[in-house]
């Protein structure tokens, strides 16, 4: 009886091992980056609900509606279109943190993260082109208030606790905007600052 019932689990045992998966699996697919975000824009566009423009005569006091037609192709308009900027929330360990990250042209990248009990931040973005257009443009501190632009690294003080928002986009005054990746971090201080004036 062991045998018999020792043969039937070998038997099962090897018959359940050879058997091929039921999931399907699909294979990484190689696409153009730039088409797909040229796409995603354009459907961001179309998308959009139109409008209604109201229209008042000083004669009757009747309100007409206009509906406003939206253009078909991306070429014939004129607008600049931003994509909308992305929230990158840092887990903030052993004092500090490092995020890898890209961005479109004009994306604005929001970092939010806590600082503790520190008294100080020091913040760095390393886009991976050097001479990329890119830096630090504003910090928001967790009662609302903003302070920016800088550069692309600087050592801040702070004096609220809380959450922290640091803002990182493109110069509007300087060349091309960019587009790619870059390394930002954050590191927080424990150290006295000379008061400001």
């Amino acid at each position: 009886m062991r045998l018999l019932s020792g043969i039937l689990i070998f038997v099962f045992l090897f018959a359940s091992c050879h058997k091929e998966p039921e999931i399907p699996i699909s294979k990484p697919v190689q696409f153009d980056k730039k088409e797909y975000a040229q796409d995603l824009i354009s459907e961001r566009i179309n998308n959009k609900p139109e409008q209604p423009v109201r229209k008042t005569s000083k004669k009757s006091k009747k309100t007409e509606t206009v509906k406003k037609e939206n253009p078909q192709k991306i070429t014939e308009q004129k607008e600049i279109v931003q994509p909308p900027a992305d929230t990158v929330k840092l887990q903030i360990m052993w004092a500090k943190a490092k995020s890898d990250t890209s961005k479109l042209a004009r994306q604005k990248t929001v970092f939010e993260f806590d600082s503790s009990t520190a008294t100080g931040l020091l913040l760095k973005v390393t886009p991976a082109d050097s001479t990329a257009n890119l830096r630090i443009s504003q910090i928001i501190d967790p009662t609302g208030k903003s302070d920016g632009p800088f550069g692309r690294e600087i050592d801040y003080p702070i004096s609220e606790k809380g959450i922290y928002k640091v803002i990182v986009s493109e110069s509007l005054m300087q060349g091309d905007p960019y587009s790619g990746k870059f390394e930002f971090d954050v590191k927080l201080l424990w150290k006295k600052y000379k008061p400001q004036q």
